[in-house]
């Protein structure tokens, strides 16, 4: 029997609110609008922005959906009441996934703390599907039909969401640390893994996992976002209360390597990424804009000290989106981001995926994407440089390619097992990776 919950439009009062501020309490930062809420279960933390739609987490309050058009005047247009404290959310088409604290109360069958929502009709929003993992589900992340959760304590676990209303274990990886957040590229997967440090994984379809690369320092990884070769960590440092944003070169996940910190005043708990800027809700010290143009200097542009603690945040173009505990508050940063760029797009750029699987004995498929047409040369080297096949030597237009290596040389011979090279050539420079060839 499929647990059933209510779907009921604004079970609480929310009223719009101005919170007074004094000018030291923000810089290049201006407040548009704001929601605030009299109830004492519920708390605005993680959200995700979509289509003038901000979702985002109540607490035990469940999931709204607030329409955001006019900034100056958000409506709640949607609810959900979860019954539990509500983690995280990951928006996928029509569905949301939310992560909860701990499971759902046993109405029926379903005991749940990650939880699969269809938003398609805001109005009546339903839960379809569900699955108990951990009582501490802290995040999940969906590629293709697989959902990743991240599970604290439990490390990772992997289910089939191919049909959501019925998801499928597929399997666990325990990652020695606490996970709090991660990001799935491929067959990579990238881990905030709590005092673990900065994880790159390797995975199969099986979900057999290969640590690839690791970064450790004395705190604690809580968030991340992971954007061509750089990923971008959230460390919480307890003793003294504090925090840094930390900027990791993973062209070689092997060997990841930091390339610059920005120190934060107390917690942070999101982090969100848009064109050259990082931009971190910071508990009692609000919102936090970084100029990250620079990786081994970034500089802070902008912040204000919100109401309430900052929990969550969420940016499109020049407006942020925070969720402040008692407050949900739309801020304009126009000034603390570039004038020439208002709408802050990401340019387009060539990456290359680890290949996959790896490590591999027949084959290894490798995945790239070219953002502008022209000449792409994709070659296998060994470990002493030399040139092993060439696998592509043409002219491509933009787009993602795939292509397999059958562990054989420019005569169809197969190579020894060790460690080989692929490297990808275009008119933006050059990209490489590293695989793994067993017998």
């Amino acid at each position: 029997m499929k647990r059933q919950f209510g779907s009921i439009l604004l079970l609480f009062t929310a009223v719009l609110c101005v919170y007074p501020l004094s000018a030291q309490d923000s810089l290049n930062v201006s407040l548009l609008g704001q929601l605030y809420h009299t109830i004492d279960y519920g708390y605005f933390s993680k959200l995700a922005y979509r289509d003038n739609l901000v979702y985002i987490c109540d607490g035990d309050g469940g999931l709204k959906v607030i329409n955001v058009a006019n900034p100056s005047n958000p409506q709640i247009v949607g609810n959900y009441d979860t019954y539990v404290q509500l983690n995280d959310i990951f928006l996928k088409d029509n569905l949301a996934y939310v992560t909860a604290a701990y499971p759902a109360p046993p109405e029926g069958e379903w005991v749940c703390d990650v939880i699969i929502l269809n938003i398609a009709n805001l109005s009546n929003i339903q839960w379809i599907g569900g699955f108990y993992t951990d009582p501490w589900s802290q995040g999940a992340y969906v590629s293709g039909t697989r959902a990743f959760i991240a599970e604290g304590g439990a490390g990772i676990k992997l289910y089939s969401v191919q049909t959501p209303s019925y998801p499928v274990f597929v399997g666990s990886y325990d990652t020695g640390g606490s996970v709090y957040d991660l990001q799935v590229e491929g067959n990579t997967i990238y881990v905030a893994d709590g005092t673990g440090g900065f994880l790159i994984l390797a995975y199969t379809p099986q979900f057999n996992v290969t640590e690839i690369g690791v970064y450790r320092t004395g705190g604690t990884m809580t968030s991340l976002v992971v954007r061509d070769d750089i990923a971008y960590v959230l460390e919480n440092v307890y003793y003294p209360n504090s925090s840094y944003l930390k900027i990791i070169d993973i062209s070689n996940p092997d060997n990841p390597v930091l390339s610059g910190t920005f120190p934060i005043i107390n917690s942070s708990y999101d982090l969100f990424l848009q064109g050259n800027y990082a931009f971190v809700a910071t508990y009692n010290q609000g919102i936090r804009i970084i100029d990250i143009s620079d990786p081994t200097s970034p500089v802070e542009t902008g912040y204000y000290i919100t109401p309430g603690h900052a929990f969550g945040i969420a940016v499109n173009g020049t407006i942020a989106y925070v969720g402040n505990g008692e407050y949900f508050s739309i801020y304009d940063i126009s000034q603390a981001v570039s004038n020439d760029d208002p709408a802050l797009p990401v340019p387009p750029v060539s990456k290359l995926y680890q290949s996959y699987p790896n490590p591999f004995i027949s084959g290894t498929e490798i995945g790239y994407d070219i953002a502008k047409a022209g000449p792409v040369n994709l070659s296998i080297y060994n470990t002493k440089g030399q040139l092993v096949r060439q696998i592509v030597n043409e002219q491509q237009k933009n787009g993602s390619y795939s292509v397999t290596w059958d562990g054989t040389d420019s005569n169809n011979n197969k190579v020894s097992s060790g460690v080989y090279f692929f490297r990808l050539e275009t008119a933006e420079g050059t990209r490489s990776r590293k695989c793994l060839l067993l017998k």
